[in-house]
């Protein structure tokens, strides 16, 4: 997946954590030319509803949060 390109906007460039449901990675998005981290889910729960609206409900959650040790969500988004 590093080198790969999503969303036509984040390459990735490095895995950075793995948990039960998803990777992160470090990406640049290339749109407003930053480093970024990109969560992705695993691929066998993209195609279950319920994971996918838990991942939703996570980056909404987090996306509330402000705290300078917590990461800000700028964006949510399914492709493929």
């Amino acid at each position: 997946m590093v080198g790969e390109l999503i969303a036509g906007r984040y390459e990735l460039e490095k895995l950075v954590g793995s948990g039960g449901m998803s990777n992160v990675f470090r990406a640049h998005d290339r749109l407003l030319e930053r480093t970024v981290a990109l969560k992705i889910l695993h691929e066998q729960y993209t195609r279950d509803d319920d994971y996918v609206e838990r991942f939703r409900r996570e980056a909404r959650a987090a996306g509330r949060l402000r705290h300078p040790n917590i990461v800000n969500v700028t964006d949510f988004g399914i492709t493929g």
